[in-house]
């Protein structure tokens, strides 16, 4: 009876510790896994499907005073009374942002130099879906914005002679 009764004790606690094993390995795949769908979203990111990005101006480019900035949005954009989603356009990593309910938006107050814009999609009560893109650019004396003449030519020679 001895004898049986180890070896229940024994099986018991070799099913025990093999159960606490696969747990462990099924954590370790779920984080992966969750890893690995991460590495996924920044993947369709850099293939264009983002939830939101910015489509002009590009990252790196040189923009007049004022310049438009335009989005896509994988989600449809409208005022905040409709229920639609909506941007929260930040500059410069503050927290003070502005609500764009449309696909672009006309940026006339950033002082020279080069600026961070960041685009994040938000719900209509204005808390963020996660989603969001940034660009850098840098922000020429008086030029024309985009879509003025000379765009091409300003980003080649920045001091426009």
């Amino acid at each position: 009876m001895r004898t049986s009764t180890s070896l229940t004790a024994l099986a018991a606690a070799g099913a025990l510790l093999f159960g606490a094993m696969a747990c462990g390995d099924d954590d370790t795949d779920a984080s992966t896994s969750g890893d690995s769908s991460d590495s996924s979203a920044d993947s369709g990111a850099s293939t264009g499907s983002e939830p939101i990005e910015i489509t002009s101006p590009s990252d790196g480019d040189q923009v007049g005073g004022a310049f438009d900035v335009a989005f896509a949005s994988s989600e449809d954009l409208g005022p905040t009374d409709t229920g639609k989603h909506h941007v929260h356009l930040f500059f410069d990593g503050s927290d003070d942002y502005e609500v764009v309910e449309t696909e672009s938006f006309t940026v006339d107050t950033l002082d020279e130099g080069e600026h961070t814009i960041k685009a994040a999609l938000a719900n209509a009560d204005h808390s963020l879906t996660g989603d969001e893109t940034e660009i850098t650019v840098e922000v020429g004396s008086g030029g024309a914005g985009s879509g003025g003449g000379g765009g091409a030519d300003t980003t080649d020679d920045p001091y426009d002679y």
